[in-house]
């Protein structure tokens, strides 16, 4: 089978736990779109509050948009 070869777009975003203080536009639900119709786009999302971040993500919420989509974890030491 032969792979295709096109470019990735990644949208990193930093402190996305802030996220959850939008209430007119469901950014997880524009990502489970993207994560399910946009192969080439991939996020990259980072936050100092990991409790609030898992919340928002609804990782391990049978509800939430973003539930049962793969995801990797990145974790890293406390930085100063």
């Amino acid at each position: 089978m032969a792979e295709e070869i096109g470019s990735k777009v990644v949208i990193a975003i930093d402190e996305a736990q802030e996220f959850r203080r939008v209430n007119w536009l469901r950014f997880d639900r524009l990502m489970a779109y993207a994560y399910d119709n946009l192969r080439y786009v991939n996020f990259v999302l980072t936050g100092s509050q990991v409790g609030l971040l898992y919340g928002f993500l609804g990782l391990h919420d049978p509800r939430a948009p973003l539930f049962g989509r793969a995801y990797i974890e990145v974790r890293t030491r406390r930085l100063s």
